[in-house]
């Protein structure tokens, strides 16, 4: 009769364990998770739209040595009053079709190019930075609300367990084993566990609706999830994120574009040839023959006096490129710290978990000790009560304690850049958004192949 606590042992977890075969068949995964926030996500399409946006930066800068053909076209009438008096309206028309062709600007054009590349690099580091954000998060998600399945099942096994002692204790003190105090206390861990049950269920709630907002459904039956493989050693989780991490690889990028911006901006002085040709149409529409002419030529520009416009130019130049590389340097670090940070917290949730799982062991005996004191009537109900609800904390402990566990993992795999899509999910299609790996090659052209040690500045960080 009083042997009903020693069920808290098995029946906890086997409750787990039935709720979440029901429905295996149907199950979802993480791989179906991340394929939906892959494919689905607000944020990561927004991203990869911008980035479409910016590789047009790459024809806007090399339509400046294309050739540019303009039309235009002019009606004009003129209404006076002639010596004698009377009022006359002479009109004209004339057409003018104007080709020019840049044949030479000191390599600005391939500096804006080159600019504009780095530009689009910069903004595909960007988009792997926003997609890793949100597959971390999704991962997150999804393990919340598997926890939270399980605490909502171990609660309501607990209050199961309670409600019977209360039955129990009822018995007990009508056969004078029991105080009404050792009743009332029953009652009211009974009632708690209760509340426990509305609270978790409310977190649960929460953990759903986060995972609806990443990826676009609501959660179903979730299978388990084992920890991702990570380096067994901080530095090389710290030597991954060096030449990984998407928000380095970015800042290096968008330096790199300044440096191209600075080189150009030096060149604002220098002249410029543009080969012209003018083809003309007048008609005086007064009834005289109308004339066309061809006028094909060359124009040479120098600028003598800007009014200081290109110097500015040029120091503006230069103070982006000066704040592009401290960028660089702080994104270096802030890799770096990440990545030790991340490990650190990995190395203590194991440390973390495998504590709980001795408390767990620890709390089970005292447990099994404490049912039996009280059924030879050497403790309290008060004394079973605590040791249950001591067993309860810890078994909730860890069950936090190992999705924790997972996700440093894969908080660790974040750090290093290792979130990818293809890394962390099976059978899903990458998005390529623009096959930009076959436009934007680096152009190593005379003028920017000194821009190229920006590349080694951190041990061939940008590759």
């Amino acid at each position: 009769m009083f042997g009903i606590s020693k069920k808290i042992k098995s029946g906890v977890f086997a409750l787990m364990m039935s709720t979440m075969s029901v429905g295996a068949l149907n199950a979802e995964s993480l791989n179906d998770a991340l394929r939906w926030a892959y494919e689905n996500n607000t944020d990561i399409n927004a991203t990869r739209a911008s980035l479409r946006s910016t590789l047009e930066l790459i024809e806007i800068a090399k339509s400046a040595k294309r050739p540019q053909i303009d039309f235009q076209a002019v009606y004009n009438a003129v209404n006076y009053e002639n010596l004698l008096g009377d009022r006359e309206t002479t009109d004209s028309l004339s057409a003018d079709l104007t080709a020019t062709l840049l044949l030479w600007d000191g390599g600005q054009t391939a500096l804006a190019v080159d600019s504009a590349g780095a530009q689009v690099r910069a903004a595909q580091a960007q988009l792997a930075a926003t997609e890793q954000q949100i597959l971390l998060a999704t991962v997150q998600a999804y393990l919340s609300v598997l926890e939270k399945q399980q605490n909502v099942a171990l609660q309501k096994n607990n209050a199961e367990v309670l409600n019977k002692q209360v039955q129990t204790s009822n018995i007990a003190f009508d056969e004078g084993a029991a105080t009404l105090a050792e009743v009332s206390a029953a009652k009211a861990t009974a009632a708690t566990a209760i509340a426990q049950i509305a609270l978790a269920e409310a977190e649960l709630i929460s953990a759903q609706q986060d995972y609806k907002s990443l990826t676009g459904r609501a959660p179903g039956n979730l299978s388990e999830v084992n920890a991702p493989k990570i380096p067994v050693s901080a530095s090389a989780v710290e030597a991954e994120a060096i030449r990984n991490a998407p928000s380095l690889l970015a800042a290096v990028e968008a330096e790199r574009a300044a440096m191209y911006d600075f080189r150009r901006a030096q060149r604002n002085s220098s002249a410029t040839v543009t080969a012209y040709g003018i083809v003309s149409h007048e008609d005086s529409l007064d009834g005289s023959d109308p004339s066309d002419s061809v006028n094909v030529g060359l124009q040479l520009d120098i600028p003598i006096n800007t009014g200081g416009e290109n110097p500015a130019l040029e120091r503006q130049a230069r103070a982006v490129l000066e704040q592009r590389a401290q960028q660089t340097n702080a994104a270096r670090l802030d890799a770096a710290t990440q990545a030790q940070i991340a490990f650190s917290q990995y190395q203590n949730a194991v440390s973390t978990s495998s504590a709980y799982t001795q408390v767990v062991k620890a709390q089970s005996v005292a447990n099994e000790g404490a049912a039996i004191e009280f059924e030879l009537g050497a403790s309290t109900i008060l004394d079973k009560l605590d040791a249950e609800q001591n067993l309860l904390s810890a078994r909730s402990n860890l069950l936090t304690a190992k999705f924790n566990q997972i996700v440093a993992a894969y908080n660790v795999l974040a750090a290093m850049g290792k979130m990818k899509i293809s890394n962390v999910a099976t059978g899903v299609k990458v998005i390529d958004p623009i096959a930009v790996e076959k436009i934007v090659e680096p152009v190593l052209s005379e003028n920017a192949q000194a821009v190229e040690r920006l590349q080694d500045r951190w041990g061939n960080s940008s590759q």
